[in-house]
């Protein structure tokens, strides 16, 4: 880091110069003109990191304290990481929640893995970004709580100039073994902080030659808290569904305009909503079954068995609707993938429908609303959800490139 690069070249010097005075004239010109080149070398190196951004050095004293801290955070969580290798190495929702509590109660920042999940401590990190914003030097701490049971441990340091973010991971590997990872330093090539809440970073990472693919280094956090209703709809009804391998949500249709749907694509993620459960795709090499399609299809949207067999890839004679894993051949290639649903309107209707105002949150433009819709949908007493209709506003749809089908007719 820059201060940090700083502090370190003024100490050489002063060590140099303390070295010279205890030397003769000759030897200290000899250590001096040493002195000098070595310093020329290290500060070229330290120019060239900075440069490149990645793989930064770590002053051993901000190593020392990442290392306590986790060990003392690994300490504090030890009965929740036990309890994620219980059950198969999968921290179950409420355990996380509780797991980041305990966390926050020493005064940090701290996420969990569900983003519609209120950042705990969250003035810490909304102060330090506006530090960031306004060019003032300053620095936070952020823990998150991953699904595995583990930590990460995320210190954001801002210069004056540029954003540093030292990341460090720390686990139990089994009985009372403390796993702390090796701290690695990177600087932010851009972020953005949002007015809605949404912060924003895209870390440097090498490139050509040095690697052949571009590695992707985005991520974001919700600072700010969200509306609790808007956060549980957004969790419980959209967010299985969202916006890759699927066009249900950017697509204009309604009861009166059905076809345009992938009804194909969108199986899978209507079964993990309807049974929470990840989708198998093993129990579908031969298609899917007409009667489970279709009573899928109509639970969730105001559509016909007979429209499905018109509009969706069905096959009269077995019986069964295409269905294929979604690769590199029928995926569509846009802003709009691994965006997440946040609902940020509820509008109740005359009818007993409600209408959702839905952003798309996009890491990878670090855009907290990419694209915009509303979509009204109907809740069952029973906690179900009946999607009714959507709308894409503006005229984000033409700046989208054409959605590709999951199912490729000839």
């Amino acid at each position: 880091m820059r201060n940090y690069r700083r502090s370190a070249k003024y100490g050489a010097v002063l060590a140099a110069v303390l070295l010279l005075a205890g030397c003769s004239e000759e030897a200290g010109n000899a250590v001096q003109q040493e002195t000098v080149q070595e310093e020329d070398a290290w500060e070229q190196g330290a120019e060239e990191d900075d440069e490149k951004g990645y793989g930064l050095p770590v002053d051993e004293e901000e190593r020392e304290e990442a290392e306590q801290e986790c060990a003392a955070a690994l300490e504090l969580t030890k009965e929740f990481a036990r309890a994620a290798q219980d059950a198969g190495g999968v921290l179950a929702e409420d355990e996380a929640e509780q797991m980041a509590d305990v966390l926050a109660a020493q005064g940090n920042p701290v996420t969990t893995f569900d983003i519609y999940q209120d950042m705990k401590n969250c003035e810490v990190m909304d102060a330090f970004l506006e530090d960031c914003e306004n060019g003032r030097s300053a620095e936070a701490a952020e823990y998150e709580v991953y699904k595995d049971g583990s930590i990460g441990r995320k210190k954001f340091v801002f210069d004056g100039e540029d954003l540093y973010v030292l990341s460090v991971t720390a686990s139990w590997r089994g009985g009372d073994a403390k796993s702390i990872g090796e701290m690695t330093c990177t600087r932010a090539e851009k972020w953005n902080y949002t007015e809605k809440g949404w912060f924003f970073y895209k870390l440097c990472t090498p490139g050509y030659p040095e690697v052949t693919e571009v590695l992707y280094s985005n991520a974001m956090l919700r600072v700010k808290p969200y509306d609790a209703e808007c956060a549980e709809i957004s969790r419980t009804c959209l967010s299985s569904i969202a916006y890759e391998g699927n066009n249900l949500f950017w697509s204009d249709w309604g009861p009166d305009n059905m076809a345009g749907i992938d009804y194909n694509g969108l199986f899978q993620y209507l079964y993990e909503l309807d049974s929470g459960e990840a989708f198998d795709s093993s129990l579908y090499t031969e298609g899917i079954p007409a009667e489970q399609f279709e009573s899928m299809m109509t639970k969730y949207l105001p559509v016909s068995a007979e429209q499905l067999r018109e509009y969706a890839s069905y096959d009269a004679e077995s019986g069964t609707y295409a269905w294929i894993a979604l690769g590199v051949g029928n995926r569509t290639k846009s802003v709009i993938d691994l965006s997440e649903p946040e609902v940020v309107d509820i509008e109740e209707n005359g009818d007993g429908t409600v209408t959702l105002t839905v952003d798309a949150v996009s890491e990878g433009m670090m855009d907290d609303a990419v694209l915009t819709h509303r979509l009204t949908v109907r809740f069952a007493d029973g906690g179900g959800v009946e999607f009714l209709e959507n709308q894409v506003e503006g005229n984000a749809l033409e700046k989208m490139p054409e959605y590709v089908y999951r199912i490729q007719e000839s």
